[in-house]
């Protein structure tokens, strides 16, 4: 019999279980729409006249060295980061390629502690907020200042954490796609729900605080 699971091993599993669900959910559901098609209507498809069962999530992971270095390195010699340039991308794209939500994975900045890295952050998110485009984010190990896999949600002071400071429960609450937080304050999970589709799952992978994020649950 297997040992049972630690609870960081669980919120792995969990976030891994349903990223696989919904990916799964999105990737039959576009089989079948396609198999249930007569003949003329897949060929319509095929030769792409009608797209209107397919859609594309953006993901976004890892994206802390564009945020660390964006005020002293990017933005001097480009005027812009790698992190914004991606977001205003999918903005800009969101309606060739049917783009109804973006997930940021976690990993937003690379130190904690540096509000210029918070704000390279804030800048290149507001890019969708500004096109009214549904988005997750989570914290990863580097958006936590203790990041220590046995602590949990009660363990953390939230009012100290920046990035509840950030990217709060009021900025949550106030995208289109969502529904609800599990717990006020600190949001370890969040419910939320894709235009034409029923509710996903994400919880922060990487670090046991899961502050407020539109990652939603079944």
């Amino acid at each position: 019999m297997r040992p049972p699971l630690s609870r960081p091993a669980l919120s792995r599993r969990l976030f891994a279980r349903c990223t696989a669900g919904a990916l799964t959910l999105g990737i039959a559901g576009g089989l079948l729409a396609a198999s249930a098609l007569p003949a003329a209507a897949q060929t319509d498809e095929a030769d792409g006249s009608d797209l209107a069962s397919r859609f594309t999530l953006a993901v976004l992971p890892d994206t802390q060295f564009y945020s660390r270095y964006s005020a002293d390195q990017f933005q001097p010699r480009y005027g812009t980061d790698p992190f914004a340039t991606q977001t205003q991308w999918i903005a800009d794209n969101a309606e060739a390629l049917h783009i109804p939500f973006t997930a940021h994975v976690g990993d937003v900045v690379d130190r904690v502690t540096v509000d210029a890295e918070w704000q390279a952050a804030d800048n290149a998110m507001r890019n969708l907020e500004d096109a009214g485009q549904p988005y997750s984010i989570v914290t990863g190990n580097h958006d936590v200042l203790n990041s220590n896999d046995d602590l949990v949600d009660t363990d953390y002071d939230l009012a100290a954490e920046p990035f509840l400071k950030w990217f709060g429960t009021d900025r949550a609450a106030a995208d289109s796609s969502y529904q609800a937080a599990t717990r006020p304050g600190s949001a370890a999970t969040t419910s939320s729900r894709l235009r034409g589709s029923s509710s996903w799952c994400s919880r922060s992978p990487g670090a046991s605080l899961m502050p407020p994020s539109r990652g939603p649950i079944p």
